[in-house]
């Protein structure tokens, strides 16, 4: 549901509110049910809930527990998820050091 209040949000930014409550119950199911991967995503989704609402240190926070999650996982698509939105947020924050940084991850692992 959180993510259905995500997509929606890019038309109607009221909703984020809304998107970053379901995915925090989300999140809160996943931890009790030790659901890493699904946790992972949600993580992945509420970063995004931060970086629109320009809470790019909160975003940023998620994204380093999500690739934390991911990698031990060991699911690439995660951990380029992860990649991809750190890219953005630090991008957005004219951190380009950091943003070529994780852009190069990201493309490393994309090729592979």
């Amino acid at each position: 549901i959180g993510q259905v209040y995500k997509e929606l949000s890019n038309q109607d930014f009221k909703l984020l509110d809304t998107s970053i409550k379901y995915l925090n119950l989300a999140i809160n199911i996943y931890k009790e049910l030790e659901d890493d991967y699904s946790l992972t995503i949600n993580l992945i989704n509420l970063s995004d809930c931060y970086k629109l609402e320009k809470k790019d240190d909160k975003a940023i926070e998620l994204l380093k527990l999500a690739n934390e999650l991911s990698k031990k996982l060991g699911a690439k698509q995660l951990i380029m998820d992860t990649y991809r939105n750190f890219y953005k947020t630090y991008e957005s924050q004219l951190n380009y050091k950091l943003a070529f940084e994780y852009q190069s991850l990201y493309n490393m692992m994309s090729d592979s």
